[in-house]
């Protein structure tokens, strides 16, 4: 099979929701009594079935290794590695920082009346500074997923699957 990495990504994410329904499977229809009075109550049908899962999920998982293997080998090759770094790396201070100004801010950003004291204004000290590298990061995060977007599109790999 040959895609471009947009649609082995989408691939992916596809395969994962069908691997945790599988794995969904092992509690919601393969949990039940195994023997009743010292005997199997296991149906030959509920071992099949128990088989089948076992299967699904082993190939699933296989998939999607092979996929994310194919997906890191490409973006490698084509030095993408650095921006996905980039990427995953902004967009996690980004969401540290908006967590931090947010809840700093519900603490505090008030002013009141301290006995002995006078009025106490609280707040983060050079606030705006935060909001403005959040919004430069932010922008940094856009070009590099443009970047990345456009090289998905354009970038193929192939491989052989056993679920598709």
């Amino acid at each position: 099979m040959i895609i471009n990495l947009r649609q082995a990504i989408k691939l992916v994410a596809k395969l994962r929701t069908e691997l945790n329904e599988e794995l969904r499977k092992i509690d919601d229809s393969l949990n039940v009594p195994l023997s009743v009075n010292g005997k199997s109550a296991v149906t030959e049908e509920k071992e099949q079935e128990a088989n089948v899962v076992y299967e699904n999920i082993n190939d699933l998982h296989e998939d999607i290794v092979k996929l994310r293997i194919a997906i890191s080998q490409a973006n490698s090759a084509h030095g993408l590695d650095d921006t996905n770094i980039d990427l995953q790396e902004t967009r996690k201070l980004v969401k540290n920082l908006k967590q931090q100004l947010q809840s700093a801010t519900a603490y505090g950003g008030s002013s009141k009346v301290v006995s002995g004291v006078g009025v106490v204004e609280e707040g983060i000290v050079r606030k705006h500074h935060f909001e403005g590298m959040i919004t430069y990061l932010e922008s940094d995060a856009e070009a590099c997923q443009d970047r990345l977007d456009e090289a998905n599109n354009d970038i193929e790999i192939e491989v052989e699957l056993k679920t598709v």
